[in-house]
C-alpha cells in the first residue's frame, strides 16, 4: 500500500513507516500533520477521483532537527566538528525510524 501526496507545489511516493521530505509546513517541532493524498493505491485497489479519497489521510510527525544537524555539518569549520554533526544527525535518523 502507498500513497501519493502533494505539498509544496511537489508530489511525493510515500509508505507506511517511509521517511519522506516536504516544503517547509507551518506545523510545531513534534507535532502530527495530516495531508490530504492524491492517489492511493493498495494491491488492485486504485483510488483516484476526490470523491474516492474523500476521508482518506496520510500522517506523520514533523521532526526536522536531522536536517539543522545536516547544515550545521556542511558549514563547520573543523573535521570534528563535522563528524560530530553528521553523527548527530545520523543519530536522529535513526531515532525518527525507531518512533
Amino acid at each position: 500500500m502507498y500513497a501519493v501526496i502533494a505539498s509544496g507545489g511537489k508530489q511525493a511516493r510515500v509508505a507506511e513507516g517511509q521517511q519522506v521530505h516536504v516544503e517547509l509546513l507551518d506545523a510545531e517541532q513534534g507535532s502530527e500533520v495530516s495531508l490530504t493524498p492524491v492517489l492511493l493505491v493498495d494491491g488492485d485497489n486504485v483510488l483516484a477521483t476526490p470523491d474516492q479519497l474523500k476521508g482518506a489521510t496520510v500522517c506523520f510527525t514533523h521532526n526536522v532537527e536531522a536536517e539543522i544537524f545536516e547544515r550545521h555539518a556542511k558549514t563547520a569549520a573543523s573535521a570534528p566538528l563535522r563528524w560530530l554533526w553528521r553523527s548527530q544527525a545520523a543519530k536522529m535518523r535513526r531515532f525518527e525510524r525507531e518512533a
